[in-house]
């Protein structure tokens, strides 16, 4: 059986591969040219973080 702490630190990690992923399609953006990948990776980085904000919520849910 799965503890809330078992949780939330399952959260803590996605939130981490969300960050890091946001952080990692902003620096490609940064570097493509043409708009088409530059949209699209500006895109990719917007999505994460906003996966991001949905495991902060899920974290303080579960916490609560």
């Amino acid at each position: 059986m799965f503890t809330k702490e078992d949780f939330v630190k399952y959260f803590n990690q996605m939130l981490e591969l969300e960050n890091r992923m946001e952080v990692i399609y902003g620096g490609i953006f940064d570097k493509v040219g043409g708009s088409y990948y530059k949209d699209f990776f500006k895109t990719m980085a917007e999505e994460e973080k906003a996966h991001g904000k949905i495991v902060e919520e899920m974290i303080k849910r579960f916490k609560g």
